[in-house]
């Protein structure tokens, strides 16, 4: 099911294994009709944050923005800042900021 791909890829991420968790989330991203896809994308840009690919990042976050449902304000303004301070010009300054103090 959706539900446990999605853990499972929590799970992954958790225990830092990176290249696992991408795929899983990307999978769910793939698929259609079930819950987990906004923060499926969200969770795959924080990732990609995390291992400073700050492309993939950037489009992951674009793809979350689409798929928001904006039922939770904090969760808008959070990624909003993500997708501005990712594609400024001073990605790596800031996305070094941004890493020290999600990680």
């Amino acid at each position: 099911s959706s539900y446990t791909t999605y853990i499972s890829a929590r799970i992954n991420e958790e225990q830092q294994k990176f290249e696992k968790a991408i795929q899983q989330y990307k999978a769910l991203l793939n698929l259609r009709n079930h819950p987990y896809k906004f923060q499926s994308a969200l969770r795959l840009g924080l990732l990609y944050l995390r291992m400073e690919k700050t492309k993939d990042a950037l489009s992951a976050f674009r793809t979350a923005s689409r798929l928001n449902p904006r039922t939770d304000y904090y969760d808008s303004v959070a990624l909003e800042y993500l997708i501005a301070t990712t594609s400024s010009n001073k990605v790596d300054e800031r996305g070094q900021c941004i890493r020290s103090k999600l990680y």
